[in-house]
């Protein structure tokens, strides 16, 4: 999995949840992060669709639960990166 697409997947949820990238887990749930909701969660989707110009749907929304899961999904769709 690309690093690069990791650290902004990371960057992103640590931007839309104000906390430090260091407190977001790579594996673990992302609900076991703190302030993580399922408001936030939208949030971030909606900031990762915009970041790297792709488009989940509702089954893929509901399925991303971890960094993890959401690189695999970005790097496997061929994302820009900017």
């Amino acid at each position: 999995m690309n690093n690069v697409i990791i650290q902004k997947v990371r960057q992103v949820v640590a931007d839309m949840l104000a906390i430090a990238v260091e407190r977001v887990p790579l594996k673990s749930p992302l609900a076991d992060c703190e302030k993580w909701d399922s408001l936030n969660h939208l949030r971030t989707i909606l900031a990762l669709e915009e970041e790297f110009q792709v488009h989940f749907s509702a089954e893929e929304i509901e399925k991303m639960d971890s960094v993890e899961a959401l690189a695999s999904k970005l790097g496997g769709e061929g994302a820009l990166l900017q």
